[in-house]
């Protein structure tokens, strides 16, 4: 009632000297009783029938149902894995854990400060947690990974769902700077673009790393031209063309689309560029440097923030080796994000294949 909350505040303010607190009990959907007896399914909403809230399923795969059914079947092989998540079960794909192993599934609630530390208490006792949290909110718990998990090298798995540039949540909602502080505190990032790529590197961080590492995956399904690049296995892999070129363009999960529509437009133009992608993002690759050393043009592209981003630090690489041709960077600029879906996202950012293809031509 909105009269009341006003007399309510008008209340508090009046009082002084002393503290006071003011209790809203809110309630999700109001007004609508669909949303009202089942706010969860209506916390990011989908299509639904607006008669009676009945939710219009797909039949689309996304990259959450696949993180999904690999912790599902790893936790049935392992007895000591874990799963965390904070406040979002459906949303980070870890209901169906929760349901088959509950006494292995913590949901803590909306407190991902304290889901980092309770990880890292886990593992100190002998057990393998999965993480799972969105990008944006993984931030919030920043310090944790840092002196929780980190420096005493901890045995977490973080599962970052919603990693870089999400439709239609606005500028709260992306996922643009875990490779930034990732990499920055020390804690390797893995990058799939494809389903297939997913379950191989969810597979392999478990059975062969040890201490914090780190998976991050887009919202929503798979693109056909990433699908087709199938899982090689590598942590990187050179997709060059049929010409030698001396350009190559450079990037990592769904912006990897880009810049291989973008070596096409310039194909189409009469300029031979390779593609190299990125799977293991931090720490940089071995020999990566070196193979991209023989070209002179060196275009990035990455849906993170430009500064202090995977972009940079490759840039830095290069340069400590010696190479001296041309590096252009294409980052997020976190100054100003549009509500909007990912391609136009993309357009505003200069992250498009039309965009990034322009970048080389005006530029060599």
């Amino acid at each position: 009632n909105v009269n009341e909350m006003v007399t309510a505040f008008e209340t508090a303010f009046s009082i002084t000297n002393q503290p006071v607190l003011v209790h809203v009990l809110t309630q999700k959907g109001k007004g609508y009783k669909p949303a009202e007896q089942n706010p969860s399914a209506f916390h990011g909403v989908g299509t639904f029938d607006v008669k009676d809230g009945t939710i219009l399923k797909t039949n689309e795969v996304t990259y959450t149902n696949i993180f999904s059914d690999w912790l599902l079947s790893r936790g049935a092989q392992c007895n000591e894995l874990v799963s965390v998540c904070a406040a979002m079960p459906d949303g980070t794909g870890t209901a169906a854990f929760a349901k088959t192993f509950p006494s292995r599934a913590f949901d803590v609630g909306i407190a991902e400060e304290h889901a980092v530390t309770f990880a890292a208490g886990l593992a100190a006792g002998g057990m393998r947690p999965v993480v799972s949290l969105y990008s944006t909110f993984l931030q919030r718990a920043y310090d944790q990974m840092i002196h929780d998990v980190n420096l005493m090298h901890l045995d977490v798995l973080f599962a970052v769902d919603r990693a870089g540039l999400v439709p239609g949540d606005g500028e709260t909602h992306q996922g643009i700077y875990d490779t930034g502080y990732f990499s920055q505190i020390g804690i390797p990032v893995y990058s799939p673009c494809n389903y297939a790529e997913l379950e191989y590197w969810l597979e392999a961080l478990v059975k062969t790393m040890r201490g914090p590492r780190a998976i991050r995956y887009a919202r929503g399904e798979e693109k056909p031209a990433l699908a087709a690049l199938g899982c090689t296995g590598k942590p990187y892999d050179m997709l060059c063309g049929a010409d030698k070129a001396d350009t190559v363009l450079v990037s990592y999960g769904a912006e990897t689309e880009e810049i291989l529509a973008a070596a096409e437009l310039l194909r189409h133009q009469g300029m031979a560029a390779d593609c190299c992608k990125l799977v293991q993002v931090y720490p940089l690759p071995d020999g990566l440097c070196r193979q991209l050393s023989n070209y002179k043009t060196i275009l990035f592209a990455e849906e993170s923030v430009a500064t202090g981003g995977i972009g940079q630090q490759l840039c830095t690489a290069l340069q400590a080796a010696g190479w001296q041709g041309r590096f252009i960077l294409r980052g997020v600029d976190n100054t100003h994000l549009l509500h909007a879906t990912v391609p136009q996202l993309r357009r505003d950012q200069g992250l498009d294949a039309h965009t990034l293809a322009q970048d080389m031509l005006t530029r060599n």
